[in-house]
């Protein structure tokens, strides 16, 4: 009986750590998402700024 309740608590507990592993993961590309999506808005930001720097002093 004692065997089985170690063998319970340890399936138990690997299953919480895979829970936690996938769940950071799951955060982890999440997180990479966001980095690219404000790298991408810097990105148009700063080209639409320069676009628009370059006209006006076309236009002088």
């Amino acid at each position: 009986m004692m065997i089985l309740f170690f063998f319970i608590f340890i399936f138990c507990s690997v299953a919480i750590g895979q829970f936690f592993v996938v769940l950071s993961v799951i955060v982890n590309k999440l997180q990479n998402i966001e980095a690219n999506t404000n790298a991408m808005k810097e990105l148009l930001t700063t080209g639409a700024a320069a676009k628009i720097d370059k006209e006006i002093k076309s236009a002088e």
